[in-house]
């Protein structure tokens, strides 16, 4: 059974209008990228200004991330929060320290 990040996930990309590269933290990060057993009702971005007015203005992002939340909503499943880095803790080389997770997905990587 495919965890519920994934499904979060499979659900935003069906919704974008286009492309979009978005960085995943938190429970779903580990969920997805190593495997972890842990269950979680949510996924977290990381995202800066600039990355999310591309997402807005390539993708459609608002208004994909509002539809994938009510399809969502009825199993208590949504896409919580986007971060933007200003409100994390991160390293000087954070962005560096990334890893690409393949998921498989048609626009979303």
């Amino acid at each position: 059974m495919a965890s519920h990040a994934r499904l979060i996930l499979e659900t935003l990309d069906k919704h974008l209008a286009g492309p979009a590269h978005v960085r995943l933290i938190g429970g779903a990060a580990l969920i997805l990228a190593y495997g972890r057993g842990r269950t979680t009702e949510g996924a977290d971005l990381l995202l800066d200004d600039s990355e999310v007015q591309a997402l807005i203005e390539q993708a459609n992002f608002g208004e994909a991330l509002e539809r994938t939340n009510a399809e969502l909503e009825p199993l208590g499943l949504y896409l919580t929060h986007t971060w933007g880095p200003e409100q994390q803790i991160l390293t000087p080389r954070w962005r560096e320290d990334c890893r690409p997770v393949p998921l498989g997905l048609e626009r979303l990587r």
